[in-house]
């Protein structure tokens, strides 16, 4: 058994950690930027920062090289004061913002740790950015959702008395093994032809190349995304995934498309309330010869992500390898409600607006889409690799999307 501080890494951390290969990394860290307006109190953030870091374990962890475990440092002022670092007398916001950005993006050593850094830059009382930083072996989308939370409510409280909240359950609780049997039964699904995804992921290799973002948001009616799933009797996510297979099919004129999805694997309601590492990847595919038409379409998306479902823990790794599918893996995608995929943090006394998240400066994917739909509107973020994919291939495939969700809703 490891000492009371050090606890064995889930099978998911050790996959990422040796797809990174090392333990320094800059790819797998995620940037997210806030514009302040107001007068935020440092002192109260700190405070509300240290209160958090102790009630996650997760956020003050380090992974030692070589070894199959990570550690825990000790809750202290100091360890506060390497994760949170404030930044006086910049001339105006976007100066502040492209420094925070900067600072944010920057490799992270996980064997010193933690995967966690803020960068605070004030133009003066009343005008600051907030970056935040975290890396991937920690920080799913879910988990900057509950860290933001709890971050939101420890600042109000140290600004206006009530009680500490108490530690939730922490994340080296809940079994990270898949179930017997989880590679099996795929076959259909990977054995498919696939020509021109196989195409692209050919050009594409098993590294990373430049990368460009395009943005599109468009309004819909209200509720029409959630009333189309309902009178499909699916979740919202189902409806996004059939508009990203028929808008991928069209793209790349080929009837027989498949896309991995990022997903949040928590079976539990106290897995929930757990930051940690817990996002996995589906995949799910069509041949739209044999599934024509939308309603058939949605059915068959649905039937997949419950087999899923009973799978939790699969990770795309071994599973790709053991179908010997490694060269079918050309779009991720993500199809959120909006809060969830830009989750906010709320400073009381302040008006907190998110910013866009900056472009990574490189991808593996040819294509990756992040769309979140909000009560009568649908925002979406598509990174492409320049290496393979034309910019007007991009944008092709985004309005297509756009097209067939609303065609769907």
């Amino acid at each position: 058994m490891p000492d009371s501080d050090e606890w064995p890494l889930s099978v998911q951390q050790r996959a990422m950690l040796d797809v990174i290969g090392d333990r320094v990394d800059s790819h797998y860290v995620n940037v997210e930027t806030f514009r302040i307006v107001g007068p935020l109190d440092v002192a109260a953030l700190r405070r509300a920062l240290s209160e958090v870091v102790h009630r996650h374990d997760m956020l003050r962890s380090a992974y030692p090289r070589g070894r199959d475990t990570y550690r825990l440092l000790p809750c202290s002022e100091e360890l506060v004061d390497r994760i949170l670092e404030v930044s006086d007398g910049w001339a105006d916001l976007a100066d502040a913002l492209a420094e925070g950005v900067r600072r944010g993006a920057a490799p992270m050593a996980l064997d010193d740790g933690p995967p966690l850094r803020l960068w605070l830059g004030r133009v003066d009382a009343t005008h600051a950015v907030l970056v935040v930083t975290g890396h991937y072996v920690v920080f799913d989308g879910w988990s900057f959702t509950l860290f933001y939370a709890d971050l939101s409510a420890a600042y109000r409280r140290n600004r206006a008395g009530g009680a500490e909240l108490s530690r939730p359950p922490q994340y080296r609780e809940f079994p990270f093994e898949a179930p017997a049997g989880a590679l099996d039964g795929w076959t259909d699904m990977f054995d498919a032809p696939y020509k021109r995804c196989r195409e692209l992921s050919g050009q594409v290799g098993s590294g990373w190349g430049p990368a460009a973002v395009l943005r599109q948001s468009w309004d819909t009616a209200p509720r029409a995304t959630e009333l189309a799933a309902r009178s499909f009797r699916v979740t919202p996510y189902v409806v996004g995934i059939a508009a990203m297979l028929r808008a991928l099919s069209d793209t790349l004129d080929d009837p027989q498309v498949i896309v991995g999805s990022a997903y949040a694997g928590r079976t539990s309601a106290d897995s929930a309330n757990v930051i940690g590492f817990f996002a996995n990847t589906v995949f799910l595919y069509a041949d739209l010869r044999e599934v024509s038409s939308t309603p058939e379409l949605v059915r068959h998306v649905d039937g997949q992500l419950r087999s899923w479902l009973r799978h939790p823990r699969t990770q795309w790794q071994p599973l790709l390898e053991h179908y010997a599918a490694t060269d079918t893996y050309v779009a991720k995608v993500a199809f959120h409600p909006d809060e969830f995929a830009q989750p906010t943090l709320t400073l009381d006394g302040t008006t907190t607006e998110r910013l866009p998240a900056p472009a990574g400066a490189s991808a593996r994917r040819p294509f990756e889409l992040v769309a979140g739909y909000a009560h009568d509107s649908v925002t979406t973020a598509l990174t492409y690799r320049e290496d393979v994919v034309t910019e007007a291939t991009a944008t092709g495939l985004l309005t297509r999307f756009a097209d067939r969700l609303g065609e769907i809703v």
